[in-house]
């Protein structure tokens, strides 16, 4: 998103005003101004959703966004509570309902736009959601979208025919220690040589938050050296399978589910594998 607007020809974001207010004229209009237009996709169902963005896509080509509402948590007794201090009060507030706003299927509908519209975004946008899963594996709303999301994009071909990736890396353990440290293992192995005989990569590590920010990050052997974003380890070796135990410490921590992103780049190829990974802080 940071890269989309500090392109912009003009510093203008409009505001995705739902119920009607932002119509697709005018997401377009400031789009094709310059601006960065956004759909407003509150109130809206998933087919109506669809229509507004294909309503914009037809009048310009510039980027635009689309702002959905997420649903929270039920909060039944707060409601309860609220709706009988109305009716003390002498009003009549009626039933509450409870509504999800189609979030689900305006969610699986906009990664397959994604998907459908540009193959070669196809596997960001499915990335993006397992992603999401992985942050939220019990919400089911989400899971809902990220069934029907694989079986619209898998009918694009994009993740089946996904070009193989030109090495293995496994899947990251991760282990939490005391004092904000953190243990990783990771395995990779078909890793092209280099002219001298040997496999040469980089490791790249990220944490992010629960809030998906970047964690600054230190490595154990080096507990005063100034954290980092992202730490990044050259590595060589005889063989192209190898095997990383990487001791790091969290320049911050705080309860809730982080995620570990890890990047194996061959310095062979210029080619790169990226695995993630959850873990708990309590």
């Amino acid at each position: 998103m940071i890269g989309v607007l500090t392109a912009l020809d003009s510093p203008i974001v409009l505001a995705p005003m739902a119920g009607g207010p932002t119509t697709p004229e005018l997401v377009a209009a400031v789009s094709g101004a310059g601006g960065f237009g956004f759909v407003a996709g509150g109130y809206l169902d998933a087919h109506g959703l669809g229509a507004a963005v294909a309503a914009v896509r037809e009048r310009t080509a510039r980027p635009f966004g689309v702002n959905l509402f997420l649903p929270g948590e039920r909060c039944d007794a707060g409601v309860e509570r609220y709706r009988a201090r109305l009716v003390a009060a002498g009003f009549d507030p009626g039933e509450p309902v409870w509504d999800d706003d189609a979030y689900p299927d305006k969610l699986a509908l906009l990664l397959a736009v994604i998907a459908e519209s540009d193959s070669t975004a196809a596997p960001g946008a499915w990335e993006a959601l397992q992603h999401a899963v992985s942050l939220n594996p019990d919400d089911v709303q989400l899971l809902a979208a990220y069934g029907r999301t694989r079986a619209l994009v898998e009918r694009t071909q994009a993740v089946t025919e996904a070009p193989p990736e030109p090495f293995t890396v496994s899947a990251v353990a991760v282990q939490v220690a005391e004092a904000g440290g953190l243990s990783l293992s990771v395995e990779a192995s078909g890793l092209p040589l280099s002219p001298d005989g040997r496999a040469r990569y980089r490791v790249t590590i990220e944490v992010l938050d629960p809030a998906g920010e970047r964690v600054p990050l230190r490595p154990a052997a080096a507990p005063d050296s100034a954290p980092t974003a992202a730490l990044e380890l050259e590595r060589g070796a005889d063989s192209p399978s190898v095997a990383e135990r990487i001791a790091l410490l969290l320049a911050r921590s705080q309860p809730g589910t982080h995620t570990v992103r890890v990047r194996v780049t061959s310095l062979a190829s210029g080619r790169s594998v990226t695995r993630t990974a959850a873990f708990e802080i309590r």
